[in-house]
């Protein structure tokens, strides 16, 4: 169950509250390079999204297209 099609527009990329590993796991393997703003030094396991920022609405600007993960975490413990 993947949260981006293989041609995902702007309008596809994941909303917030989804788990940042996720999302993260889903754009790379769409093709994008992903940048991820928030997390603290905390594992990507305990964050959740809270946006995303920068997904092309075209397959054809997909190349070298870095997106934007905003995250928010939990302490570990």
């Amino acid at each position: 169950m993947g949260l981006l099609a293989a041609a995902a527009p702007a309008s596809a990329a994941p909303t917030g509250g989804t788990r940042a590993p996720d999302v993260v796991r889903d754009l790379t393997a769409a093709g994008y390079t992903v940048q991820i703003n928030g997390n603290n030094g905390v594992p990507l396991s305990l964050c959740t999204v809270t946006d995303v920022h920068g997904v092309p609405a075209a397959r054809s600007a997909l190349q070298f297209t870095t997106v934007y993960v905003d995250v928010v975490c939990q302490q570990d413990g």
